[in-house]
């Protein structure tokens, strides 16, 4: 009888031996990795908007309005016909397709910005300001593309995380050592914690912890996989590594973001020294195993990683490419807000540029300055600029010439009273259409000399009726309304002279 019960105590005890755990052991752990391969072979959540092309389009429609209500002067330029000279030097060189473009466009009178067709505006001083906030608002949106930030990619992603699962070249080694270090069991750790090469990837530490040196081990899985969990070398461990990983419990609709992987590595450190046996106390150990070595065949069931230094991160390398694919997702949800961000205020710029525009469409009646100094026309109706004249041959009326201006650039200014009086020439007969008549003793309000009821339908551009004038010249131009347009038309000299030359070339 104590013979029998000897030979019974020597049986269990055997079998403890070769049995290191049983079914399920390393079931938690094992579902900890499972859990991290499954965040990391999962697509990177990015935004993917190309907010560059998106601020193009936004500059293509400011650049197509600009067109619309450019002068005259550069609109009937011939955009097709070759010009050395002109070609050759900027902006032409750079811009000379896009603004043909733009002009057959316009042309075509097709094309939509936010429902709204682009055609060409007429002359007006509503469409010389929305010129002008076409030209800035082109140069603001540029800017505001310049400031787009991608200093990382999805694919940046992906490759830190494939590093992770398959170690430094991102890709499964079936037979070197990037992926598991087969010798002596070094890459689960069996020459102890010093020497251990446990953490080179996610596959490696994986088939640490689930293989024994029959290959028949169901601690991870519950239930042996045939004979394939072996870890002898570099091709067996990545068969092991395949099974293991059909065996996994995955959700195909998992997305890789910085949170789930943050969460990914605080589960995997909440499963080391699981067991809190003696062993595990004084060393960072993933799985059931109680040994102070550890190396996927005799000693099986475990994971031995190099010892933790203080106040430094755990010395596990895949753990680390993880951490770096969380930050690069991080850097990529900030820097694509902040591109969102420029694009709606490229979007609004754009916007303001369609409002002047369409004011453009319905012009206000044009004060006498406002209409000589902006048309830039081949209407020999339509008077020159004329503080571009730089000398008195060219200064003519209604511009005027003055010898002790200090300004070389004012000498040519307009002359109000010649202007009125051209203007009003052009009003025709009761003022309603323009049409040119016999010389400058009947032009403007001197032209209905003493019609008293034809004189006073052109008091809204400055005629009045004088009857204590001579006989003839009763109907005059008035002081104040000299005075008037005098101020306006040194104003707006004063603003075409600043878009000289670039107001007139839209980006």
């Amino acid at each position: 009888m104590r013979q029998a019960i000897l030979v019974s105590a020597l049986a269990t005890l055997y079998l403890s031996k070769q049995v290191k755990g049983a079914a399920n052991d390393n079931a938690r752990p094992y579902n900890v990795l499972c859990a991290i391969l499954n965040v990391a072979t999962a697509t990177p959540d990015v935004d993917t908007t190309d907010y560059s092309a998106k601020i193009s389009e936004e500059l293509e429609m400011v650049r197509h309005l600009n067109m619309s209500v450019s002068d005259d002067g550069f609109f009937n330029q011939n955009f097709k016909t070759p010009n050395t000279d002109r070609d050759a030097k900027e902006p032409w060189k750079s811009n000379k397709a896009a603004w043909e473009k733009s002009k057959n466009l316009v042309e075509a009178g097709e094309t939509k910005f936010h429902g709204i067709k682009i055609t060409r505006k007429l002359a007006s001083h509503e469409r010389t300001v929305a010129a002008a906030i076409a030209n800035e608002t082109a140069s603001a949106i540029r800017q505001l593309q310049m400031k787009l930030k991608s200093t990382k990619k999805a694919q940046d992603v992906t490759a830190e995380l494939n590093k992770a699962i398959y170690g430094a070249t991102g890709a499964l080694d079936k037979s070197g050592e990037t992926t598991f270090v087969t010798g002596s069991g070094a890459g689960c750790g069996g020459g102890g914690q010093g020497a251990s090469k446990a953490g080179i990837s996610l596959a490696n530490d994986m088939v640490c912890l689930c293989s024994s040196s029959n290959g028949q081990n169901a601690a991870c899985t519950g239930a042996a996989i045939n004979s394939d969990l072996k870890y002898d070398n570099a091709g067996n461990a990545a068969t092991a590594f395949q099974k293991l990983k059909e065996k996994c419990p995955m959700h195909i609709k998992l997305k890789a973001t910085a949170a789930a992987l943050w969460a990914a590595i605080t589960s995997f450190i909440g499963a080391l020294k699981g067991t809190g046996k003696a062993t595990q106390a004084d060393n960072t150990i993933l799985g059931y195993g109680n040994a102070a070595t550890c190396d996927g065949g005799a000693n099986p069931d475990c994971v031995l990683y190099k010892a933790a230094e203080p106040g430094k991160p755990l010395n596990v390398p895949w753990l680390t490419h993880l951490s770096t694919a969380a930050e690069i997702l991080e850097t990529i949800d900030n820097e694509q807000e902040h591109n969102k961000q420029l694009l709606n205020s490229a979007r609004a710029l754009a916007t303001a540029v369609l409002s002047s525009y369409i004011q453009a469409e319905k012009p206000r009646p044009d004060t006498v300055s406002e209409r000589t100094i902006n048309e830039r026309s081949t209407n020999p109706s339509t008077p020159p600029i004329c503080a571009t004249h730089t000398s008195k041959e060219d200064c003519k009326p209604p511009c005027k010439w003055a010898d002790n201006a200090t300004d070389k650039d004012k000498k040519c200014s307009l002359d109000p009273a010649k202007a009125a009086e051209q203007q009003t020439t052009q009003g025709g007969k009761d003022g309603d259409q323009a049409t040119a008549k016999e010389g400058t003793a009947s032009t403007g309000c001197a032209r209905h000399k003493d019609n008293k009821d034809k004189c006073n339908k052109l008091e809204s551009q400055g005629c009045v009726f004088d009857l204590k004038a001579f006989d003839g010249k009763k109907c005059t131009f008035s002081e104040k309304g000299k005075q008037t347009v005098e101020k306006e038309a040194e104003k707006l000299e004063e603003m075409m002279r600043k878009q000289t030359p670039h107001g007139a070339i839209p980006f």
